[in-house]
């Protein structure tokens, strides 16, 4: 994929349907040099966790195991026919905040 400037490689397929309703991770591997984050101000925020909410939870740990994930990210089951969502607990210069994925 590319943007402007910038290029990289994703394992979005062409349909981009994501890994178990986006709650596993997608990959993006950036070629050599400045990783673009490098270049960006630091608007002082930080994710402290991000949580996963899935019927299949047992199915997007082995995801996560399978690839070597390594992070502050816990997974929980919900109720079979629930929508999968994602939950990421961010700190702001305004004290932390919660965005929930729809």
């Amino acid at each position: 994929m590319s943007r402007g400037k910038l290029n990289w490689l994703i394992t979005i397929p062409e349909d981009g349907s994501l890994p178990l309703q986006g709650v596993a991770p997608i990959l993006i591997q950036w070629p050599p040099g400045i990783h673009p984050a490098d270049t960006l101000q630091d608007p002082g925020c930080s994710l402290i966790r991000l949580e996963g909410f899935h019927p299949e939870a047992g199915k997007v740990m082995s995801v996560l195991e399978s690839i070597g994930f390594q992070g502050a990210f816990s997974v929980s089951a919900l109720p079979a026919g629930e929508p999968p969502y994602l939950v990421a607990h961010i700190q702001t210069p305004a004290g932390p905040r919660q965005l929930r994925t729809p």
